[in-house]
Formats: C-alpha cells, sequence, structure tokens
C-alpha cells in the first residue's frame, strides 16, 4: 500500500503559510486561527507549564467571521512558555460559548512552523479542525 504525504498552503492574514505533511504532531512557534463561523470571537492560546498549571496567551482581540489573528508564542506570553510545552487554543465566542480545541500542539522555540486551526459552526456548537 502506498501512501502520501501532503504539504498545504494557506492564505491568512495576505501571509502565506505553508502546512506541514506530517500534522499528526504539529510543533512551532507561532499560532494563527482562522474564523469560518456564524459569529464574532476572541482567541488565545494556552499552554500546560510543568507542574504549575496552565498559563495563556495575550488575547487575539475580538474578530469577525471570514477573518484570522495569529499569536507568536515567542513574545505573547507573560511569563514565557518553556520549549516543549503542550499547547492548544482556546476560544471566547461574543453571545456564544467559550471552548478549548481538543487537538494539542507542541511549542517549539526553534521552528518556522506556523500551527493552524479553523473554528466553524455556530456560536452555541463551536467545532475546531487543526491544520
Amino acid at each position: 500500500m502506498m501512501t502520501a504525504k501532503f504539504s498545504a498552503l494557506l492564505l491568512i492574514a495576505g501571509t502565506v503559510l505553508s502546512v506541514p505533511a506530517n500534522a499528526q504532531d504539529p510543533s512551532g512557534s507561532k499560532v494563527c486561527i482562522i474564523n469560518n463561523g456564524g459569529f464574532v470571537m476572541r482567541a488565545a492560546t494556552r499552554c500546560q507549564k510543568s507542574g504549575e498549571g496552565m498559563v495563556q496567551s495575550n488575547g487575539t482581540g475580538h474578530f469577525p467571521l471570514g477573518s484570522s489573528r495569529c499569536i507568536n508564542l515567542k513574545t505573547d506570553f507573560n511569563p514565557p512558555v518553556k520549549d516543549g510545552a503542550s499547547c492548544w487554543m482556546f476560544i471566547d465566542i461574543d453571545l456564544g460559548v467559550a471552548r478549548q480545541s481538543g487537538e494539542n500542539y507542541t511549542f517549539d522555540t526553534n521552528s518556522a512552523n506556523t500551527v493552524t486551526y479553523e473554528v466553524s459552526g455556530g456560536g452555541q456548537n463551536p467545532r475546531f479542525h487543526r491544520y
């Protein structure tokens, strides 16, 4: 049996981003979120701190359907996140619910990769898809 690996290009906020072929356990130093849901939302990324609970990045501010925002994991955390931390997305929908993604990624200071999530659905039932 032959298995093919695919890479993809996404256009987010005027920037072309390469999505790695092996997206099973992605790592990166930047995360972007695309709002394809029927709502306005704000987003942040959360990371597990070794033995110290969780830390959350600076938020994106509110952004509407059809737009995206990115978070630089090297600069948008105070205190900083350690290399190798397990991270995930968090969204808060205006007039809707707050949800966390179920798919984590690994923070890698030296990586040029961008991990990308898409959110779709309605204000009460958002769905995440990680690329």
